[in-house]
């Protein structure tokens, strides 16, 4: 009877140490399990950044991404749709010391004249960012003695640095995504083409043609960068890639050809050129065939071709400074077949130029 007892207690033991062993492992496999699968429940708590009710408070729309602010950023995901028919321009004006320029804008029918700065120094070479939110431009503030080139918003607030160098730097025109920046940086009379990050890092020469090298204006759909140099002797257009290679000589005329401008779809390039004895508009093909004149000018005419060249992102319109008879200095803007040419706008005897759509 002992015997029976003492086996009974034996199995029962066996039998809790089998059990133990099972809740052991079965305790350890759910602990593996805990540190690997995360917290479906507390998850289910979890604010999702979009406030009390669905789609609030999101600090990122939906198909757009977040940009670093820390950088030079000229997207803000969307097109300044209000600004796509601006023109800007640089202007004297009255009352400022030395009549010095300002930057402006104006709509594409003449109206909504707004001045952008307000320095009472110089500021020229308006260009606009590739969504027309912001301006880069040129200004000798805070050095009267060098120019740099500066960022804006469209209303002229927040000017920031871009770019500084001893000497000057003028004429900036972006890459097509914003991201570089080609301009003319002059040393003692010196003038060479140079491109830079937008941020003002990674500066490059880009040319390096012994002469001057200016008037550079980059294709809004490649990598392709016309501009203007007298290494012959007379200034003609000439076409280079971004990276340095392909350069081609697109005029070759002894009564010089400037302010080449490309159109909105690249395929074209007008230039100004006095072949005629007076400064006409040109438009030829971007390889440099099939040149046509689409302005006329000669001596007794109302409205004189006087310098700098740009071209509506419409396309409907190429813009250009001009010298008239009854209104001295102004804007004057054509359809690139010739067609309706026409003073947008004037200032008298102050100095006005540098139109840029």
């Amino acid at each position: 009877m002992a015997m029976r007892k003492i086996r009974f207690l034996a199995l029962i033991l066996a039998a809790m140490l089998v059990s133990a062993c099972i809740v052991t492992d079965k305790l350890k496999e759910v602990g593996e399990k805990l540190q690997t699968e995360p917290a479906v429940e507390e998850l289910d708590n979890v604010e999702t950044g979009k406030g009390d009710s669905a789609g609030e408070h999101s600090s990122v729309a939906e198909g757009e991404t977040e940009s670093d602010s820390s950088g030079t950023d000229f997207f803000s995901g969307e097109i300044c749709s209000e600004n796509l028919n601006k023109l800007l321009y640089s202007a004297q004006v009255e009352g400022n010391r030395n009549k010095n320029y300002e930057v402006f804008s104006i709509n594409e029918d003449g109206t909504g004249v707004t001045q952008v700065t307000q320095d009472h120094l110089w500021q020229g070479g308006p260009t606009w960012t590739p969504d027309h939110c912001k301006i880069v431009y040129v200004t000798d503030v805070p050095d009267p003695n060098s120019q740099d080139i500066y960022i804006m918003n469209a209303d002229g607030s927040n000017p920031q640095p871009l770019i500084k160098n001893p000497g000057n730097d003028r004429e900036p025109s972006l890459s097509p995504d914003g991201s570089r920046i080609v301009f003319m940086h002059e040393v003692e009379d010196n003038r060479q083409l140079f491109i830079v990050n937008a941020d003002g890092s990674d500066m490059v020469q880009l040319t390096d043609m012994s002469e001057t090298e200016e008037d550079p204006d980059w294709s809004p759909i490649s990598e392709e960068i016309v501009f203007a140099s007298n290494q012959l002797d007379d200034f003609n257009i000439y076409l280079i890639k971004s990276d340095g290679t392909g350069l081609m000589q697109l005029t070759d005329s002894p009564d010089g050809d400037r302010h080449p401008a490309w159109s909105p779809d690249g395929s074209q390039i007008a230039f100004l050129s006095n072949r005629t004895g007076f400064g006409n508009i040109y438009i030829m093909d971007k390889d440099g065939s099939n040149i046509r004149q689409i302005t006329f000018h000669g001596a007794g005419d109302s409205i004189g071709i006087v310098n700098d060249l740009s071209w509506s992102k419409d396309g409907q319109w190429l813009a250009t400074e001009c010298g008239t008879l009854a209104y001295g200095n102004s804007i004057c803007v054509v359809h690139p077949d010739g067609s309706d040419e026409h003073i947008l706008f004037s200032t008298g005897m102050l100095s006005v130029g540098e139109p840029e759509w």
